[in-house]
């Protein structure tokens, strides 16, 4: 970095030895999360979280135990979807999580 310009913190992020991996990472699970709208109902979308995505594992994080069941009900179709669009998910483990 050159003194005295201005870096965006997404750019210095991704340079980063630490930071870029946890960058990268966390748009994977973001872009996966997205990729499920055309899946599942919209009216679950209000109750859902991406979490992240660690060998294999997608972790969903859910607001209210009614929701992450339905979602569960989903698992496998969202599996074949999101490995249908490439991204490195095997497994997706849904957890309720109140904020």
């Amino acid at each position: 970095m050159l003194r005295g310009r201005a870096v965006p913190a997404a750019q210095a992020a991704m340079g980063s030895g630490i930071l870029g991996p946890l960058l990268r990472q966390a748009q994977a699970s973001q872009a996966c999360l997205q990729a499920l709208r055309t899946v599942l109902p919209q009216a679950l979308w209000s109750q859902i979280q991406s979490g992240p995505i660690l060998d294999g594992l997608w972790t969903l994080l859910v607001a209210a135990p009614a929701a992450a069941a339905k979602i569960r009900q989903w698992v496998p179709a969202l599996q074949a979807h999101v490995r249908s669009k490439g991204w490195p998910v095997e497994r997706i483990e849904v957890k309720v999580h109140r904020p």
